[in-house]
């Protein structure tokens, strides 16, 4: 068979990775929902259409052959190719629509997200597709043109983003409201908390919010609190909601909690608030749309003076 009459497709191609990835066809089946049967059928038919056997089988182990580990980055090259392609199509289309494509945390997606996304439509009459998903893996996807743009406390330094400060978010204290006396203010919080037996929720110390709460607890002479440590807003949120244990969580989640059970400690030196960016590929002008989210994602989480 002569290199014009192949027909090798994307599917047998991305088996091929699959299997030389997890050296097993039993397990790369698993991964690809289909038949071991039916994957062997698609190695096979792409060995023939190669001209040569491109893993070794045994019933111990499945190994690429010296055509296989050869074969191995073109394919690899290949299925990247034809996704990349693609990612720019679709983004290309959204541009030409006027429409976006944006990634926000779980904590905005299950709060504000809704009326933003419901007022973005009636102000512009465009399309808004969303992701949630951590900032980590957000910043990957607009990195790689599945993203248009990104939201959140935390900006990557990368040569292929840039990260626009659109809000201060402001922060409010929160606990228990049945245990909050009157006018209890930060200053006699740790006596409180520790008459009550109230621990309060931090994030990890590398997490942008919990760095400006640490620098105003000093500030305010309230570091001494016992703490226990959690990896997310929402799940300060979370518990706070529940009645247990107090946090700082942003302004906007006021609206959401029931204020029979949460109350909020009074911050008469001014409420802290965390810098929001968002972030876009640094190749592509931000278009008129992203730049309408924004606006409506600040009004809407509180945006501080």
């Amino acid at each position: 068979m002569g290199p014009t009459d192949m027909r090798v497709s994307t599917r047998q191609l991305q088996a091929f990775l699959l299997v030389a990835e997890v050296r097993s066809f039993t397990r790369a089946a698993e991964t690809l929902h289909v038949t071991q049967a039916g994957l062997s059928s698609m190695i096979n038919e792409l060995e023939t259409q190669v001209g040569i056997r491109l893993f070794e089988r045994s019933n111990r182990a499945t190994a690429l052959t010296q055509a296989g580990t050869q074969f191995l980055p073109y394919a690899r090259q290949a299925v990247e190719s034809l996704n990349k392609g693609t990612l720019e199509l679709s983004a290309l289309n959204r541009r030409q629509q006027g429409g976006i494509r944006v990634g926000v945390s779980p904590l905005i997606a299950s709060t504000v997200l809704p009326a933003v996304m419901r007022e973005f439509q009636q102000c512009t009459g465009r399309s808004c597709e969303v992701v949630d998903a951590e900032l980590e893996v957000l910043h990957d996807m607009v990195e790689t043109g599945r993203l248009d743009a990104t939201y959140g406390t935390y900006m990557r330094r990368a040569s292929r983003l840039k990260s626009e400060y659109i809000f201060g978010m402001a922060l409010r204290l929160a606990g228990p409201g049945r245990l909050i006396p009157p006018g209890l203010e930060i200053a006699g919080v740790e006596d409180w908390a520790r008459q009550h037996d109230i621990v309060l929720w931090a994030l990890p110390d590398s997490n942008a919010v919990q760095q400006v709460v640490d620098r105003y607890l000093l500030e305010v002479g309230a570091h001494a609190l016992r703490r226990q440590e959690v990896c997310h807003v929402a799940t300060v949120a979370s518990l706070i909601s529940a009645g247990m244990g107090m946090g700082f969580v942003p302004t906007f989640l006021a609206d959401f909690y029931d204020r029979d059970t949460v109350g909020q400690i009074a911050l008469p030196q001014g409420a802290p608030a965390v810098d929001f960016y968002c972030t876009s590929d640094a190749s592509n002008p931000a278009s008129s749309s992203i730049h309408v989210f924004s606006r409506l994602l600040a009004a809407h989480c509180g945006a501080a003076a």
